[in-house]
């Protein structure tokens, strides 16, 4: 499967001129990066101004203002059923925070886990962890530069391994937990990440950081983060094609 993501920039802080190096250097991380790993890849387009998306496509709309307390950019589906990503490049900005590196961690979750139901068994059996596949390591200082053909360097997210949720190692002569490896072990979050699980026999999810794990906690300011329908699969998201169209 390779689904065609295609931009749509609805932000008046960024430009589709600045847009494009970032969705080119997504492109290649995704292909080169990410698919090896995740065995997903996926064809990157950005929309000029003023064009009507696809809707047989998954979209990824930016947009000034955050629609979400302390959210960055979020994942979830529209109305049509179709996976999409919504990034906050003014909010980045205010936050001090990289919008490549937003951009990223959404595309790659959404090749994760496109409609967020997706969950991986640790090794003990006893927690489903969310296949949400940036969000341990999702701090921007964890992140690594992709260079373009004209010299250009991005900034695009680190991400998690299946190893990292304790299983299906990938082999590359050792084991690693995230593609950066700053991870040593399964399950480890790094500072300025969270992790989402589910103990089985709980009423809830749980999601813990780098210093409180285990924790029943809000996820930190500014993180980007899914919209996962907790026991409520069958349930679409408010968001729609004509809030993706329309200025945030």
């Amino acid at each position: 499967m390779r689904p065609t993501i295609q931009f749509i920039n609805n932000s008046t802080v960024i430009s589709n001129e600045q847009l494009k190096p970032i969705v080119d250097a997504v492109q290649i991380q995704v292909s080169r990066d990410f698919s090896p790993i995740w065995n997903m890849n996926a064809n990157l387009t950005l929309l000029p101004q003023g064009q009507k998306p696809d809707p047989k496509n998954w979209w990824c709309g930016i947009f000034n203002d955050s629609t979400q307390a302390g959210a960055l950019g979020f994942h979830d589906y529209g109305n049509g059923g179709q996976p999409l990503g919504k990034v906050f490049a003014k909010s980045d900005i205010m936050a001090g925070s990289s919008i490549s590196v937003t951009i990223s961690h959404e595309i790659l979750e959404m090749l994760a886990d496109p409609y967020i139901n997706s969950c991986m068994l640790s090794s003990d059996g006893k927690r489903f962890f969310a296949t949400e596949v940036c969000d341990a390591v999702e701090d921007d200082q964890f992140g690594y530069n992709i260079t373009l053909p004209s010299g250009q360097t991005i900034l695009v997210s680190d991400f998690q391994t299946r190893a990292w949720y304790g299983s299906c190692p990938f082999v590359t002569g050792e084991t690693i937990y995230d593609f950066m490896k700053h991870c040593s072990q399964p399950y480890e979050v790094k500072i300025g990440g969270y992790a989402s699980a589910y103990t089985v026999g709980a009423s809830d999810w749980t999601e813990f950081t780098a210093d409180s794990h285990n924790v029943a906690a809000r996820k930190p300011a500014g993180s980007r983060f899914e919209r996962r329908r907790r026991f409520r699969a069958n349930q679409c998201g408010k968001l729609s094609t004509v809030d993706v169209e329309s200025n945030a």
